[in-house]
């Protein structure tokens, strides 16, 4: 979350805890105070904070434009202004989010380091007509299985290095990496890298 996002939530708060009274503050208290408690015992489960988080925005909004047409209840310029710097507001806070998550995902660890062009090489230089064997790890081979039985139904796929080719065999890059000792005959097989 942002900085905007924390400041309306915290006015969010502030609003909520005056009008403590009220079924919507309830609510939100109750399923907060609830949340904050299995986190304390429960730490994995921090997805059950985000909407009483999100809740709470409303409301900082709501209270913002609420202050806002309080200071200008007849001056319908002012109010058109305030009412699109909010807007401003929520489309900034919406684009910034939504550029961090692509971002973030982009250069997540774990998606960087599986990554790789295996399937979209073995695409551009075979045809699904073609027949050839697809070396593969285990870890991998539901996917080339779906490739399989979707596209390419004359391949075969196997595990383990067979000690003679017969036909054209690919070897995919995570399964060269982890036996490079086992790929001796490396010049008999088209590699796709």
């Amino acid at each position: 979350m942002d900085i905007n996002a924390m400041v309306l939530i915290g006015l969010g708060l502030f609003r909520s805890f005056q009008k403590i009274s009220s079924a919507r503050s309830f609510m939100i208290w109750s399923w907060l105070i609830l949340a904050l408690a299995l986190l304390i015992f429960q730490p994995s489960l921090t997805p059950i904070i985000i909407i009483p988080l999100f809740i709470l925005l409303a409301v900082g909004l709501e209270s913002l434009m609420n202050m806002w047409y309080g200071l200008f209840p007849r001056n319908p310029y002012a109010r058109g202004t305030g009412l699109v710097l909010i807007s401003m507001l929520i489309i900034v806070m919406v684009a910034g989010g939504s550029f961090r998550y692509i971002d973030g995902y982009r250069y997540f660890p774990e998606a960087a380091s599986r990554f790789n062009k295996d399937l979209s090489l073995l695409r551009k230089n075979t045809a699904p007509t073609d027949s050839f064997s697809l070396l593969v790890s285990k870890e991998e081979s539901p996917i080339y299985e779906a490739l399989k039985k979707h596209n390419y139904h004359q391949i075969s796929i196997i595990h383990t290095a067979p000690a003679n080719v017969g036909q054209t065999l690919y070897v995919s890059h995570s399964v060269k990496s982890l036996n490079s000792a086992d790929l001796f005959w490396a010049p008999v097989v088209s590699n796709c890298q």
